[in-house]
């Protein structure tokens, strides 16, 4: 890793977005180099700075009243047995509601508080992985690996402990550049670069297990997001999410799992 590197890369890592093994190289390298490591030292007192003088955000009302229906539903629909009774404290609209209820039941509740304000506050934008995507491809980080198809595969196999899919069917005009290890929420992802008719294209793939609500929506979902186009699909058990100015027909052309537009 050099200092073109470091400058690229540096809000990755002050944000913990590093794989382990980058994480590690850039720290070897701010370690060693005086400049860098000071211009890390800046920006990371810069963010304590920013995040210090603001607000922390409030749930609104709304948001209050449908996690405690969410609540109340579950504790309607739960078995009861025969461990020792919890007490569950929860904000609702204004005041304060005591809910007493066995132990397990109250694991199961608090999971459903933890789901239920994801869903409510983003009820109304894009998965998380599409946001993640538009948001690497903008930062055009450098690759970990270039190469052939064949080396590009190879050290990811080696590294990444789910089973990588290539995101696109062989297609003359389309190029595949390199890739880089990421994260998504703890969870191991890959980026690709990808070259199209001398636009670059970002691809990131992470496994999902059915149901496990990262992308639920069965084929395909396309839309714009920041000036860019986004196709996002699930295939045998891997989301992907790529990210592109590249005509809708184009990307779903280039999408290996075999949709056609609705």
């Amino acid at each position: 890793m050099n200092c073109d590197d470091v400058r690229n890369g540096i809000y990755v890592y002050l944000d913990g977005e590093f794989a382990p093994p980058e994480e590690v190289a850039f720290e070897r390298h701010i370690d060693a180099c005086p400049g860098c490591r000071a211009m890390v030292c800046c920006e990371s007192e810069f963010l304590s700075a920013l995040r210090t003088s603001m607000d922390a955000p409030v749930a609104s009302e709304a948001l209050r009243a449908r996690i405690c229906d969410a609540l109340a539903h579950c504790a309607t629909t739960a078995r009861e047995d025969d461990r020792a009774p919890q007490a569950l404290v929860v904000a609702a609209g204004g005041g304060w509601r005591r809910a007493v209820m066995p132990t397990a039941v109250a694991a199961s509740l608090t999971a459903a508080v933890v789901w239920s304000m994801g869903a409510v506050a983003d009820a109304d934008k894009a998965p998380e992985v599409v946001d993640e995507a538009v948001a690497v491809h903008v930062k055009d980080l450098p690759m970990e690996v270039r190469g052939t198809e064949h080396q590009i595969r190879e050290f990811l196999q080696e590294n990444v402990p789910f089973a990588i899919q290539l995101p696109f069917r062989d297609e003359p005009n389309v190029r595949l550049v390199g890739a880089r290890l990421t994260q998504l929420n703890g969870r191991s992802a890959v980026l690709f670069n990808y070259e199209y008719h001398g636009e670059r294209l970002s691809v990131l793939q992470l496994a999902q297990p059915e149901g496990d609500g990262a992308f639920d929506r069965a084929g395909f979902q396309v839309e714009d997001r920041q000036g860019y186009r986004v196709v996002t699909y699930r295939h045998r058990g891997v989301t992907n999410s790529v990210v592109g100015h590249v005509g809708e027909s184009e990307m779903l052309r280039l999408v290996p799992a075999g949709f056609s537009p609705r």
